[in-house]
């Protein structure tokens, strides 16, 4: 997954290279601060492995906070590959109330091979599964859906951190 542009909206190429201009324009995320109390319910499922960590530990079973700072971490970092500078963000994410309904997660082992390291065969292990989660608010929602499309965690440009959003404003 590639982001050519983070000012105007987002394109994005797939890992097959087609072109997805997904025309999500940040500024919109301010006027969900007026609607405060609209809540949104959803599931989360985990497609492919998630790898965090926490206070220097995995996570085997992750907070909804740790998910959003999995993908506003994921957001700077392609940003700044992109344009070569830091993205400052006024606002992260919101201690909206939001909690977790149900979650069922298993870690999951992947293994790729390194040709540039001498075929030497890397070992990722992260959390598969799925989540439930009542209460968000429209900034944390967006937060989520804007994860889905970059992915989360280490490993993520090798196609692990794919998680899917359901429910909620789709």
């Amino acid at each position: 997954t590639k982001i050519i542009s983070l000012a105007t909206g987002v394109e994005v190429y797939n890992d097959e290279g087609h072109y997805i201009n997904l025309e999500f324009d940040f500024s919109v995320l301010s006027s969900f601060e007026r609607n405060e109390n609209i809540r949104t319910d959803i599931s989360i499922e985990f497609v492919t492995p998630i790898v965090i960590k926490k206070k220097g530990q995995y996570i085997s079973s992750p907070l909804l906070e740790d998910l959003y700072i999995a993908v506003i971490r994921r957001l700077k970092q392609l940003h700044f590959a992109q344009f070569g500078e830091p993205l400052f963000l006024e606002k992260t994410f919101e201690r909206d109330g939001a909690y977790i309904t149900s979650t069922k997660t298993v870690i999951k082992r992947v293994e790729r091979f390194s040709a540039r390291q001498g075929h030497k065969s890397i070992s990722y292990r992260g959390f598969v599964g799925s989540m439930s989660a009542e209460g968000l608010s429209p900034w944390n929602y967006y937060l989520l859906k804007i994860g889905e499309l970059l992915h989360i965690g280490k490993g993520a440009t090798m196609g692990l951190g794919k998680y899917v959003v359901t429910g909620g404003r789709d």
